[in-house]
């Protein structure tokens, strides 16, 4: 009983004596060579390339290399490493993250979020096949990363990812109907009363410069009387 209470308390001490120092992953990086097969120089060259889509997409990229891993398979190796570091743009979490398994030559390219609306199957597996197909292990990367690109470029005008950050132009249509359509109503309404005000004005003849001229009957033999009447000349004939 003696000895068990000294193990004990020896393990106690040496759990308060022991420092445990929390592991935490910087997922700021976005390149990850875990089978190292990178230089330094071309890890910094990748991770600028992926700032810049980044940036212009307002999409997060991950990139990783690996030879060996505990997952059943590359994909669920890929999704357990974005979803776990907690990668991703937004409360979607948008992104798209390349695991290329070097041992085996085999890639994986997988997106969350609103980025699935940046890349069709077809230009997923062309992802794929492009890496695969590429010899050296940096060329398959920055490959990956241009028609990664070129994909989401010529995708943009479908989609309102990009506007998160910019000003998305499809508003414009929104907005033009929206303005117009009251704009019509104020105007035609406008316009109906002040035709019922002009149909309700009194229609009369400002006689103070009218004159009245003389009549000449060459048949009979007339006379004229002439009469004042206020600034109207009025003639009356006088038979």
């Amino acid at each position: 009983m003696v000895n068990k209470f000294k193990y004990i308390l020896f393990v106690i001490m040496l759990l308060i004596s022991t420092k445990v120092y929390a592991y935490t992953f910087d997922n700021t990086l976005k390149v990850y060579d875990y089978a190292q097969v990178l230089t330094k120089d071309q890890i910094d060259n990748l991770k600028g390339q992926v700032k810049e889509y980044v940036d212009k997409y307002n999409v997060d990229m991950v990139i990783t290399t690996v030879k060996y891993y505990t997952e059943p398979s590359l994909e669920g190796y890929a999704k357990e490493f974005y979803t776990r570091n907690n990668f991703g743009i937004s409360n979607k979490k948008n992104g798209i993250i390349l695991t290329y398994d070097v041992r085996n030559n085999d890639s994986k390219v997988m997106v969350f979020g609103d980025a699935t609306n940046l890349y069709n199957e077809n230009e997923i597996n062309n992802l794929i096949n492009i890496v695969n197909k590429e010899k050296k292990d940096y060329n398959k990367l920055k490959k990956f990363i241009k028609y990664s690109d070129e994909y989401a470029l010529s995708n943009i005008e479908y989609t309102n990812i990009y506007n998160n950050k910019f000003f998305d132009i499809n508003w414009i249509f929104v907005l033009l109907p929206s303005l117009i359509i009251p704009t019509i109503i104020v105007a035609s309404i406008l316009i109906r009363i002040n035709m019922k005000k002009t149909s309700n004005k009194e229609n009369y003849i400002n006689v103070d410069n009218v004159v009245i001229n003389k009549r000449q009957d060459n048949l009979v033999t007339t006379n004229t009387k002439k009469i004042k009447r206020k600034n109207v000349k009025i003639y009356e004939v006088v038979r």
